[in-house]
């Protein structure tokens, strides 16, 4: 019952999109990414040793236990990757978990998916993510409006800036206007064509 909701909600209708134009906002562009052993020792031992282990059963608690012996062969597969541009088919699976949100229990549409990725991919993509985190903000690439998932930035800086905003009108006597849109599975229902699109 879980897995036939969480696919028909996840299911976008195939509508032939016509995607607008994307400017580039700069000239620069990411220099080539080569994982350090000791980028991969610090994330190992952060890792939670009481979170899953995923489908490569790999446990959290050996990883960052042995992340001094790991840290050399795991850094020489992840540059592996990046430099023949194949990820493993292995590392797209994920372990999908019902969490009850709210409402009655035996509704499957009150419960939202969690997916359990393997301990490893969740390494490999932290460090790739720092990189390319780094290159976005020193370029300045990301909206400075945009306050979610990013360092030092929450929904109190987005309120504050939203509230600055109100009242520096006010103080002007100009009128706000204000729309609020709430997508209905909006992480579910991404486009990814849209997206790859956006990130070339």
């Amino acid at each position: 019952m879980f897995k036939n909701f969480f696919a028909s909600v996840s299911t976008l209708a195939n509508i032939d999109l016509s995607l607008p134009p994307f400017a580039p906002e700069t000239d620069a562009r990411i220099p080539p990414i080569y994982i350090e052993s000791l980028d991969i020792f610090h994330v190992l031992k952060r890792l939670d040793p009481s979170k899953s282990k995923g489908l490569l059963n790999l446990p959290n608690r050996l990883l960052r236990l042995c992340c001094e012996t790991l840290n050399t062969p795991f850094s020489l597969l992840f540059n592996f990757i990046i430099w023949i541009a194949q990820y493993s088919s292995a590392w797209k699976f994920a372990t999908v978990v019902p969490i009850h949100k709210k409402g009655s229990y035996p509704d499957v549409a009150n419960y939202r998916p969690i997916a359990v990725l393997p301990s490893l991919f969740k390494t490999f993509e932290r460090i790739i993510h720092r990189h390319i985190y780094s290159y976005l903000e020193s370029n300045k690439l990301l909206c400075e409006s945009n306050s979610g998932f990013r360092e030092k930035r929450s929904t109190v800086t987005s309120l504050l800036e939203t509230a600055h905003k109100l009242y520096t009108a006010c103080d002007r006597d100009l009128s706000s206007r204000i729309v609020y849109v709430d997508i209905s599975k909006a992480f579910d229902r991404i486009i990814h064509s849209g997206l790859i699109y956006k990130l070339e």
